[in-house]
């Protein structure tokens, strides 16, 4: 019996795309590769698991007090529970597709390239979906509650908090609204209370990309196959609210760290890979550089980040070099695209603070070099080889 308490109920809000693995794989359809699953609940919907609430609120929370339990048990007598249950957030709403499959490739982490035969998809919840926060506080802990309020009001601030996989590039940011209900139970109760919402912590570095020339990261699953008179048509990763082409974080991550390693190697070439290493990580751990969060911007007057065009090629014989018959395709992608990119650094465990601050210097030192007039710029993509991608970086903070 758990006994009297005070119930906490909350709105979670998704910034970005989530997931929550559970180490299972979607079933396979034929000819499809296989997909890692979000964890779900009993109806098939997309959740978070009290255990991840919990593990993520424990991870703000560093002082060792009642809310979580001890975090070692030495001894027998150590082993107490919290004054606090993290119960499942399930999702609210009936969306009719709140995931999508989205496609990685494994990075080398000696060489900083995608590794061969090595892509893999996860599904994932899509931004704009929302949770029933549930924590339960038993009664007789007054002081405890005191101290969730002041936790709960850290999941307020507004580029939200990072859960799930693939934070470091932006993934998975979760907003909860301020306004939260405590119910006494028994009694039935209700108070209505809003948090205290804590300023937005400013990024380390604040980019804002711009391209005049056609931008897309291509999407297979929107792409046509030729055939019958048809000609290949390659489409770009959509917005979510449909407005535009879509940057993900792993692919802006992977041409700054391109362009980054082409810079140390000539300014620093005897601690280039050390720098590289410590700022965008390795096979065996991560680098401190990591995306908050990537923004569309889309100019007043219209409703669209960027015009929607198609260019239609030719497909070139890699032999003869010359056309080849019947092999038309089309590229979709918008011009005027532009993004405002937060990055972020975070301290790392093994990483001396020496080190650390070696690398934010030369990182500091090549950003300025992105935005100069003729020699900066970064390229990002589907199609960079034939003018695609080209971004101008200014607004850099």
């Amino acid at each position: 019996m758990i006994g009297g308490r005070i119930e906490i109920g909350g709105t979670l809000r998704l910034l970005s795309p989530l997931h929550v693995g559970t180490g299972g794989a979607v079933p396979a359809v034929a000819g499809a590769p296989q997909v890692a699953a979000v964890a779900r609940d009993h109806a098939g919907r997309p959740y978070l698991p009290g255990s991840t609430l919990k593990g993520v609120l424990r991870r703000l929370w560093q002082d060792e007090d009642g809310v979580f339990g001890p975090r070692e048990i030495g001894k027998a007598d150590d082993a107490v529970s919290g004054a606090v249950i993290f119960r499942n957030a399930w999702m609210t709403g009936s969306p009719d597709d709140p995931t999508f499959a989205a496609a990685h490739v494994r990075i080398d982490g000696a060489e900083g390239v995608a590794a061969p035969g090595l892509l893999f998809q996860d599904e994932m919840v899509r931004p704009g979906t929302s949770f029933g926060l549930r924590l339960a506080v038993m009664i007789g802990h007054k002081d405890v509650l005191d101290r969730v309020r002041t936790l709960l009001a850290q999941l307020t601030v507004a580029e939200g908090v990072a859960f799930g996989g693939g934070t470091r590039q932006g993934d998975g940011r979760l907003k909860l609204d301020p306004m939260i209900t405590l119910t006494e139970v028994p009694g039935g109760g209700s108070t209505t209370i809003r948090l205290d919402e804590p300023a937005a912590v400013r990024a380390d570095w604040t980019l804002r990309l711009h391209s005049d020339v056609p931008f897309l990261i291509h999407d297979p699953a929107r792409s046509e196959a030729g055939g019958e008179g048809r000609k290949n048509v390659l489409r770009g990763l959509k917005a979510f609210d449909g407005t535009g082409e879509r940057l993900t974080g792993s692919s802006l991550l992977g041409a700054l760290r391109a362009a980054f390693a082409a810079h140390v190697a000539r300014v620093a070439p005897d601690r280039a890979q050390a720098f590289i290493d410590t700022l965008f990580g390795t096979a065996r751990g991560r680098g401190r550089l990591a995306v908050r969060s990537i923004a569309a911007e889309t100019p007043k007057g219209r409703d669209s980040n960027g015009v929607l065009k198609s260019t239609t090629s030719v497909r070139i014989d890699r032999f003869s070099g010359a056309p080849i018959d019947n092999a038309l395709f089309a590229t979709e992608g918008h011009f005027g695209t532009t993004f405002v990119v937060d990055l972020v650094k975070a301290d790392r465990t093994g990483i001396p603070a020496a080190d650390a601050a070696a690398a934010d210097a030369v990182f500091q030192v090549f950003l300025g070099e992105l935005t100069h007039d003729v020699w900066g710029g970064l390229m990002l993509g589907h199609v960079t080889g034939r003018g695609y991608g080209w971004f101008s970086v200014t607004g850099v903070k």
